[in-house]
């Protein structure tokens, strides 16, 4: 296996554990095996949405999917659809209740930050700068929606620059934006966040789709897992092509070692898994410990 590392920091393997899918607890076994990318954080305790709000689905339930792309581009393969609504105890009651923990496991991992307006984005890195010695760097998630002006940041260039050359400004810490695929060109919001300062680049986040179910529900939400790997894949060698020199975290819907594989051939330097993670809790293990008898 070729040696792998972020930001100056040697890594045991390139596979990380993407945002939202191990919640807080982190096993020290893992910890230790692997960066992991922590669940989204926001200046205030969030609840969330109501239940059920994980749902799996196959390709023929897809009713609508984000208009930059078709449902043919979909993989006939399961997915799931999640709308969660970033569930989180806000910043300092993660700081209260897990920073002690996480110096005690020793391993490697990101924060991640969320927000509705530039103002909680900021509020959240200055409090988690304060303890920059716990993590590699910031993933800053732009899917949000921005209250003021209605849009999700991620899908505006110009929203996208403003937030990052601020946050920019407030740290010190390495940037890791992650990008929303609900855009019809997902480099020009790229270059907006390599411009404003932006040490890394992490994609792609869910893709919004409308799903009838077969009890007769219909649900919206973000779907992930390998129905959108042909997806990802086309996004990853994109920006990948478009940014040689910029660290890329690439996932969706990565599922094997040959996908692992395949995404760094495209280019990545760090290849996120999150879907994968609802399956077992030792998934990702056995994933790296595969990884690494083929390498």
């Amino acid at each position: 296996m070729n040696p792998v590392s972020l930001f100056g920091h040697d890594l045991q393997s390139p596979i990380v554990i993407a945002s939202g899918t191990l919640g807080y607890e982190v096993d020290a076994k893992l910890a230790k095996q692997a960066v992991v990318i922590l669940k989204s954080l926001k200046e205030m305790n969030t609840p969330g949405n109501q239940q059920p709000r994980i749902t799996e689905v196959i390709k023929s339930d897809i009713l609508e999917i984000d208009k930059s792309y078709s449902i043919s581009d979909l993989a006939d393969t399961p997915g799931m659809v999640n709308c969660i609504g970033l569930q989180n105890p806000g910043v300092d009651g993660f700081i209260e209740r897990y920073a002690s923990r996480y110096q005690s496991l020793g391993g490697h991992f990101i924060a991640s930050v969320a927000g509705n307006a530039v103002p909680e984005y900021s509020y959240v890195v200055s409090v988690l700068s304060a303890y920059s010695k716990l993590f590699l760097g910031l993933e800053i998630n732009i899917s949000c929606p921005n209250v003021k002006e209605g849009l999700v940041f991620g899908t505006d260039p110009k929203m996208t620059y403003g937030l990052i050359i601020t946050l920019r400004q407030l740290t010190k810490m390495p940037l890791i934006v992650k990008l929303t695929p609900n855009v019809p060109d997902i480099c020009e919001i790229a270059k907006a966040a390599v411009d404003a300062g932006a040490d890394a680049l992490s994609l792609i986040n869910t893709i919004k789709v409308k799903a009838q179910m077969r009890d007769g529900r219909t649900i919206e939400g973000g779907l992930s897992g390998p129905m959108i790997f042909p997806i990802a894949c086309r996004l990853v060698e994109q920006v990948c092509k478009k940014f040689p020199d910029i660290p890329v975290i690439a996932g969706g819907g990565v599922w094997c070692v040959e996908d692992v594989q395949t995404m760094l051939d495209l280019g990545a330097t760090l290849v996120s898994v999150g879907t994968l993670n609802f399956t077992s809790p030792v998934a990702v293990l056995n994933l790296i410990r595969e990884y690494k008898k083929k390498g």
